[in-house]
């Protein structure tokens, strides 16, 4: 039997604007079983993924046109074809719920939420004959609710969850096609199984009508907290010390600014400032370079037996920022104060943080939870040291400074798309992924 992979990269996730998702081209896969090296019935998937290598894609939304093809090279008695799409939460038996490997045969494990069958064949209507010989094909569609609920609750309604299925993470959540052939009158019966992704296409929130106007012309770069206070979260101030060249101890101010509103589509940097002040400027000067600066975007996946509002976040960083000058240095390479409120003992840092197109958007889904922030830590490496370890970066268990939650969705607010203002030279932000399976998992009982 040959199938699309059951656990398909991050990657594999397309990016998506609701305004052209109609003219997105569709890919064809295919899941066949034979006999004799000779296929003889298989399910054909029209979806939304980039290739037919990954793994089928639905869209909230959208159908995904399906079918199943019989080719019998003599008469076959075949009482019955289905179709059945199943959607399961599953997770490992010692979360103490249902967990087991899931083959053609059986069915989904877990807590179902949602299953539909269409009815493809069937000789007991007495309208068909039971013997089958050639070709033979059965057309249907695939769809999914936006609303869904698990079978011990159905008044708790849940926006459909995306498909979650990461191999270092025992908690799925499982879309597939079941197709099921019964064979003679024995009860004999074969399987056809195709698994397939499902993405809400849930929109971000438009930004400040000043930095939508600076991306729809694209030039110019964006307005400050201080010019454009509509368009940016300015978070309490905090002061960490540390040691300056192991010889004094140096207090820095910090505060950071967030673009908002706090909604990112995937693919889309988060535009940052970061005020420094201190009396200190050689102080100032070493923790201003981009090196220096620690923030992260984390992603925490919380699946807790309890209410979720008891359930505790980890942090698990997932791509780092970068920040560069407000004011950039002259000709000489000293910093010219003054031109944008720079000054001996002030810094003014512009920085971005890519929402990576490798991520999932945020949910919520029953007692699983996926969620984003940004995480501050103190400023570290040649030349100072935080006096306080517990907001070390490179600290297990360390707390940050600042952590800011935010939301990840998958398409960008219509009309706006958002661009990156990093100088020449910066690296690209897409590099700047800080581990390569980012999650956490918090269990609570």
């Amino acid at each position: 039997m040959s199938a699309p992979t059951a656990h398909p990269g991050l990657e594999e996730l397309p990016e998506y604007s609701p305004s052209i998702s109609g003219l997105i081209p569709r890919t064809e896969h295919i899941v066949s079983i034979s006999h004799k090296d000779q296929k003889w019935a298989s399910l054909y998937m029209l979806s939304f993924a980039k290739s037919s290598s990954s793994l089928p894609m639905l869209l909230q939304g959208f159908e995904m046109p399906c079918r199943v093809e019989l080719d019998l090279a003599k008469p076959t008695e075949i009482q019955k074809v289905t179709a059945t799409v199943e959607a399961s939460l599953q997770s490992a038996e010692w979360f103490g719920e249902a967990f087991a490997p899931i083959d053609d045969e059986t069915e989904a494990s877990g807590k179902m939420f949602y299953t539909k069958e269409h009815v493809l064949w069937d000789s007991s209507s007495g309208q068909t004959a039971s013997s089958l010989q050639g070709h033979h094909s059965w057309s249907f569609n695939v769809g999914l609710p936006t609303q869904v609920s698990l079978p011990d609750k159905p008044s708790d309604l849940f926006p459909t969850p995306p498909a979650f299925t990461e191999p270092s993470i025992p908690v799925n959540i499982d879309y597939r096609i079941r197709i099921k052939i019964k064979q003679g009158w024995m009860g004999g019966k074969s399987f056809l199984l195709g698994r397939f992704g499902y993405l809400p296409l849930d929109v971000a929130d438009p930004p400040s009508p000043l930095r939508t106007l600076v991306y729809q012309e694209g030039v110019g770069n964006l307005l400050g907290p201080d010019a454009d206070p509509e368009g940016w979260l300015v978070l309490p101030s905090v002061t960490t010390t540390g040691t300056l060249f192991s010889v004094r101890t140096a207090e820095i101010k910090a505060t950071l600014a967030i673009a908002k509103p706090l909604t990112y589509s995937r693919n889309t940097p988060i535009p940052l400032v970061l005020t420094l002040e201190s009396d200190d400027t050689q102080a100032l000067d070493v923790v201003s370079q981009p090196s220096m600066i620690h923030l992260h975007l984390a992603r925490t996946v919380c699946y807790t037996h309890k209410p979720i509002d008891t359930a505790h976040h980890t942090n698990g960083p997932v791509t780092a920022a970068y920040f560069w000058p407000e004011t950039p240095p002259g000709l000489d390479g000293v910093p010219s104060y003054g031109a944008s409120g720079d000054s001996p003992t002030k810094r003014i840092l512009r920085g971005e943080v890519l929402v990576h197109p490798i991520l999932k958007p945020s949910f919520t889904f029953h007692r699983l939870i996926v969620q984003y922030q940004l995480d501050f830590f103190s400023f570290e490496g040649p030349g100072f040291v935080p006096t306080n370890p517990s907001s070390s970066v490179n600290e297990s268990g360390s707390t940050p400074l600042i952590s800011q939650p935010i939301k990840v969705v998958a398409c960008h607010s219509p009309g706006v798309l958002a661009r990156s203002f990093a100088p020449p030279g910066s690296p690209d932000l897409s590099t700047l992924v800080k581990v390569a399976e980012p999650d956490r998992i918090h269990i609570l009982y």
